[in-house]
């Protein structure tokens, strides 16, 4: 359904007669909504779920190196001393220091990709940052002189003004190779994956809280 709304846009977009290009760009637009209503109230599905699984893949990977990265850590401590509570101390520490790292990593991962696209945007002579004020006003006169009023006709203005920028947006990323689904906020991507690490690494360092070194380390391995 995703990629009808899609394909309906684009063919919008081609549509040479601007009233009826205006017309199905509003239907696309619309029915678009009506797949996100639908996603999230009847399927239960969350915004980063709908968005193309940038998040799932950073939550998987800080979880994945928090379990691996976190019990080699401890086993190895556990060859060179026998005293829980400092296998404990070292294991928090290494899990900060992951999560921290891996956040720091994330957000540059995800900040690079993101300048990649917008520098390759300005190479190609392709704008990202929207319509121009003057040619926004143009274009909502030329709707006003179609008989919208002047709300509707910055309404339609902005909405072909957005669809057009992600349509540039895609196409960088499809020529790069980089994809709208791999695409994620820096911020965000920092955030899952620093709390992922974070969260998963507690497994093997939990049972040096509450029991001896060596059914500790079994536990942990086990777990």
């Amino acid at each position: 359904a995703d990629e009808s709304v899609e394909d309906l846009a684009i063919q919008a977009g081609n549509i040479s007669d601007m009233a009826t290009s205006e017309t199905w760009t509003r239907i696309a637009s619309d029915e678009r909504l009506h797949i996100e209503r639908v996603k999230k109230e009847v399927l239960g599905m969350e915004g980063w779920e709908m968005g193309g699984g940038g998040g799932v893949r950073d939550v998987v990977f800080g979880a994945n190196d928090g379990l691996v990265s976190i019990l080699a850590l401890v086993a190895g401590i556990y060859g060179a001393i026998t005293e829980s509570h400092l296998i404990l101390i070292a294991g928090v520490a290494g899990a900060i220091a992951g999560a921290i790292s891996m956040g720091a990593g994330a957000y540059l991962s995800s900040k690079s990709e993101k300048e990649v696209t917008e520098k390759e945007g300005e190479r190609k002579g392709i704008s990202k940052r929207g319509t121009p004020e003057e040619e926004r006003e143009k274009l909502v006169r030329f709707y006003q002189a179609r008989g919208f009023k002047r709300q509707e006709a910055e309404a339609v203005t902005d909405r072909v003004a957005l669809e057009m920028e992600s349509r540039a947006a895609y196409t960088i990323g499809e020529e790069i190779g980089l994809t709208s689904e791999e695409s994620w906020p820096p911020i965000k991507a920092a955030t899952l994956t620093g709390l992922s690490f974070a969260v998963v690494s507690v497994i093997p360092i939990m049972p040096f809280a509450v029991m001896e070194v060596t059914p500790a380390v079994i536990t942990a391995v086990i777990a």
